[in-house]
């Protein structure tokens, strides 16, 4: 009984040292899931810009005649 206690006591206190350092590797991994995840949105959103740009660009200069 004395056993159980004593580890539970010291894997207490392991755990409040290594308690940042599992942070900062939770934070990384999301960190790159987001940027995972993120990344090909804003590369399609830029795509559609492009797209909607051109367009917009053909219906300025057909309002002003400058085709």
């Amino acid at each position: 009984m004395w056993a159980a206690q004593l580890d539970f006591g010291a894997s207490k206190v392991r755990r409040g040292d290594w308690s940042g350092i599992y942070m900062i590797i939770v934070v990384i991994i999301a960190a790159v899931l987001v940027i995972t995840l993120v990344k090909p949105l804003f590369a399609q959103a830029a795509e559609t810009s492009q797209t909607n740009l051109g367009y917009g660009t053909e219906y300025v200069r057909a309002a002003l005649g400058l085709f």
